[in-house]
């Protein structure tokens, strides 16, 4: 199963982390995914009950992505 990193950053720590992801990358390094949003408002907002049954069913069926 694959990992999918939900988070609530500010707007400084989501620049922080995008730089750091990008860099990463850039190394040729594996990055986890990751999901950030500006508030916990945003967050819940945006993953509803339904949706977050589709992220679970996805993550335990092998070769299915979003």
């Amino acid at each position: 199963m694959k990992v999918l990193e939900i988070t609530v950053l500010k707007p400084r720590g989501g620049l922080q982390a995008f730089a750091d992801t990008w860099r990463q990358s850039e190394g040729g390094g594996a990055t986890a995914s990751r999901l950030a949003f500006g508030s916990l408002r945003e967050l819940f907002s945006a993953i509803t009950e339904k949706r977050l049954e589709l992220l679970r069913f996805v993550a335990g069926h092998d070769g299915l992505n979003v």
